[in-house]
């Protein structure tokens, strides 16, 4: 079932309806309700014929076609239009499990998107991790690996393997203080500010100077 057709099909009460993979696509944030407290990982190819599970050594696919890393857990998706939440077995993007790494578990709520950034074929995944969820209780977790040998065609799954992506190293940037800015200052503190604005108005009227300058004919 693609995350499209989720979308589409509002449940009804009491309806069954077979366990299958989500993938997060360009309509919107998808608010999911964690339910396992791991996520497993695997290395795919990306076929003609779709997505292919990597077999290691002796995979027929390693030399002709780049591997990616997927990762799925077991989640709850908000369906806003049925008021509901639909169990579904979540595929995670090597950039998506960037944001949760470190920060999954299960009760949690999370929001993911799929940006479109231009001349991109395949548009990056974010998540941002939601405030809880008001119910307290967390559904019962069920068995995601039946569905993901139906899904790659497997009579069994790979051991489970990390996301080989490092992480990121996130900064932020430092802002200049102006005279004022701080609640309390030091006089050494404050004659300094004051100094730094000085020397920083000059540096901004000098080229307006020289222009002006030409200008007039000096």
């Amino acid at each position: 079932m693609s995350s499209r057709r989720l979308r589409a099909e509002a449940p009804t009460p009491g309806q069954k309806f077979a366990l299958e993979v989500t993938r997060v696509c360009d309509t919107g944030e998808w608010i999911v309700y964690v339910i396992s407290d791991r996520y497993y990982g695997l290395f795919t190819h990306y076929t003609k014929q779709g997505s292919r599970a990597c077999q290691g050594v002796d995979c027929r696919f390693c030399k002709a076609v780049e591997k990616v890393w997927k990762g799925y857990a077991a989640v709850e998706l908000l369906h806003k239009e049925a008021k509901c939440w639909v169990p579904t077995v979540l595929e995670l993007t090597e950039h998506a499990e960037l944001d949760v790494r470190g920060v999954w578990k299960r009760g949690q709520m999370w929001g993911f998107t799929q940006r479109v950034p231009e001349g991109k074929k395949h548009p990056a995944v974010t998540g941002q991790l939601l405030p809880p969820r008001k119910d307290p209780v967390v559904p019962a977790e069920f068995d995601i690996r039946p569905v993901l040998k139906n899904f790659y065609r497997l009579i069994e799954l790979p051991p489970t393997v990390p996301n080989p992506l490092p992480p990121r190293v996130v900064v932020e940037a430092r802002f200049i203080e102006t005279p004022g800015s701080k609640a309390e200052q030091s006089p050494a503190e404050s004659i300094g500010a004051q100094i730094l604005a000085q020397r920083l108005n000059r540096a901004l009227e000098t080229p307006r100077e020289a222009k002006n300058g030409v200008a007039n004919g000096h």
